[in-house]
């Protein structure tokens, strides 16, 4: 085990993304053609019951020793534009983190704002186009996430293509999980290699922006 610079919480940030074209537009034919993802390969870290485990990249960062809270971020990311063409949804994984200083500090991740502070996480929503799509919704805050609370937010949208560039009409369906883990962890363990997460996270409270895209 080796010990962290002060006692740190922990935050797990799934997300999943769905892109799609016009010919998956009806919720049963998405869930037909595309398998639903369990689990993802992960390369920030992990928490398994109380023990906190970094990788070395993680473990490394020079902010390590001002930080109140590590955000270990993960996307999957489905492409299923070309189902219509007969091309087999393509699946891509991402893993990151973030540090958040102990004080009170505005970060951005994607299309959110977070403020950390006594241990809870201030959420915020942050529209962009191309991240979401059509139609703009206001930005605002979106939870307050206390320690040992999960809470899911979706969010769906369409981007227009152009001619110039070639491109057609894409819809995106997005779900991003927060689960914020109890207590704060004083220690960790490396981790080598890969971490398998389950993406069947149960949430305490679900906020969604969907829409009826056309």
């Amino acid at each position: 085990m080796q010990q962290l610079f002060h006692p740190v919480s922990v935050i797990q940030v799934f997300k999943k993304k769905l892109v799609y074209g016009k010919a998956l537009k009806a919720f049963d034919k998405r869930t037909a053609a595309i398998p639903i993802a369990e689990a993802l390969e992960s390369h920030n870290g992990t928490v398994k019951g109380e023990r906190l485990y970094l990788t070395r990249e993680v473990a490394e960062a020079k902010q390590l020793d001002q930080t109140g809270c590590i955000l270990l971020l993960d996307e999957l990311v489905i492409n299923a534009e070309g189902v219509e063409e007969g091309i087999a949804p393509a699946q891509k994984v991402n893993s990151s983190f973030m540090l958040l200083p102990s004080a009170r500090h505005s970060s951005r991740w994607d299309v959110f704002g977070f403020r950390y502070g006594q241990e809870v996480l201030e959420v915020f929503f942050e529209w962009d186009y191309f991240k979401v799509g059509q139609p703009e919704r206001a930005n605002h805050k979106l939870f307050d996430l206390q320690q040992g609370k999960a809470v899911s937010f979706k969010v769906n949208g369409k981007v227009d293509g152009t001619l110039s560039a070639g491109t057609r009409r894409y819809y995106q369906e997005i779900e991003y999980s927060f689960m914020h883990y109890d207590g704060q962890f004083a220690e960790f363990e490396l981790q080598s290699g890969v971490s398998t997460k389950s993406l069947n996270m149960s949430v305490d409270k679900t906020v969604s922006l969907l829409k009826t895209l056309y």
